[in-house]
């Protein structure tokens, strides 16, 4: 693997495993990418949605953001749960800004910024956001 200024210069397959943890699987020292239950339960949405979603329309989706995130978390709160989606998922919501900012800060931990865009949820302010990744590099373990 090559690297340039202490940075990995190729893209990894993403690996996500049956109990959702995320691995950078095609590096030699095959890093997890580690984020809360709620974030990824966001990530996955647009994981799940290459054509992305501008974050005005996030409530639309907020159902489909929800059974992730019930299939991720092991919160029996049923109304804690639907509260922590639902504010995530409202048009203008600091808690889903916190969430795109982990993505981008453990990818960028990991890979450095010019490789790390493809794989954090980004986008024009007030446009669509999305996943850069070919979809191809995105393995799911069922």
């Amino acid at each position: 693997m090559a690297t340039l200024l202490g940075y990995r210069t190729k893209l990894s397959r993403l690996y996500i495993t049956a109990s959702n943890q995320i691995f950078l699987t095609d590096w030699e020292d095959r890093p997890e990418v580690k984020l809360d239950d709620l974030t990824k339960a966001l990530y996955f949405f647009y994981l799940r949605n290459p054509e992305g979603a501008a974050f005005k329309d996030l409530p639309d989706h907020e159902e489909e953001v929800l059974q992730i995130y019930l299939n991720i978390t092991g919160r029996d709160d049923i109304q804690g749960i639907r509260s922590s989606v639902s504010a995530l998922c409202a048009s203008y919501s600091s808690g889903r800004d916190s969430c795109v900012s982990r993505i981008r800060t453990a990818f960028r931990r990991i890979v450095g910024d010019e490789i790390a865009k493809k794989y954090y949820i980004d986008g024009p302010q007030g446009g669509v956001r999305k996943v850069a990744i070919d979809r191809d590099l995105v393995i799911w373990e069922h």
